[in-house]
């Protein structure tokens, strides 16, 4: 009976150490919907988690990056298209490392929504060097401008996250505003995803960011703050290797 106890006992604490194994890097990989590292050398932005792969316009390839290398814009439009995975409605987060090579009025850096009429969506941008987010369902908008600006010809790692009651911004890791969260968003299907530039009505060649980007994730979820740190990494980025 001792023997069997013994073993008995030995599979009981495989199976406790088995469950006490988390995936790795604190959940990210299971609220990741899309992720480009965008080091893509030519064609395909690639989306190293689902092959949601974006059609790039005027891309600038194989510039030096936050992490491995990363694209350049300049009227430079990356389209994602519309599918099921991106269409963050109640909750979300946008992480995204840019370095600005030229202020613009109000540069897109991510964007689903309509500018010109009713929008739905989401979209993360600049007005000029401050950082802002919309969140949309077609008749209103939620927002959010950051409490810090950033300046051109530097690095900056940009969170946004939203729960469902509050948007919250985040610059380098650190918390950079708050925004009460009133609506959820939607989707029209004619919107697309897009990067570095957005929608105005008749195309997406408007609004154009200038500069560099790189490391754009995508999560269904809001990131928490130990999930920030660890993308942020104290200035180097976590590779996408690490969380999926």
């Amino acid at each position: 009976m001792k023997f069997r106890t013994i073993i008995f006992s030995a599979v009981l604490l495989t199976t406790a150490c088995q469950k006490e194994i988390t995936g790795p890097v604190n959940g990210l990989a299971d609220i990741n919907v899309l992720y480009a590292k965008l080091d893509d050398v030519s064609g395909a932005i690639v989306d190293s988690k689902n092959g949601n792969n974006g059609t790039g316009t005027s891309v600038i390839y194989g510039t030096n990056g936050k992490l491995n290398t990363a694209i350049s814009a300049n009227n430079t439009l990356i389209d994602f298209g519309l599918p099921p995975v991106v269409q963050l409605t109640n909750k979300g987060s946008i992480s995204v490392w840019i370095n600005q090579t030229t202020s613009g009025s109000v540069p897109l850096l991510v964007s689903s929504i309509n500018y010109a009429t009713d929008r739905d969506g989401y979209s993360l941008g600049l007005n000029t060097t401050t950082p802002y987010f919309e969140l949309a369902d077609g008749e209103a908008v939620n927002s959010l401008t950051f409490t810090s600006n950033i300046t051109n010809g530097a690095w900056y790692h940009l969170v946004v996250t939203w729960d469902g009651t509050t948007i919250r911004g985040y610059v380098n890791g650190v918390a950079a505003g708050t925004a009460s969260q009133t609506l959820n968003a939607t989707h029209n299907t004619g919107l697309h995803l897009t990067l570095c530039e957005g929608y105005n009505g008749t195309d997406y060649f408007h609004f154009p960011y200038n500069g560099i980007m790189d490391e754009f994730g995508l999560f269904n979820d809001a990131l928490t703050t130990t999930q920030i740190a660890a993308l942020y990494g104290s200035g180097t980025p976590l590779p996408f290797s690490s969380f999926n």
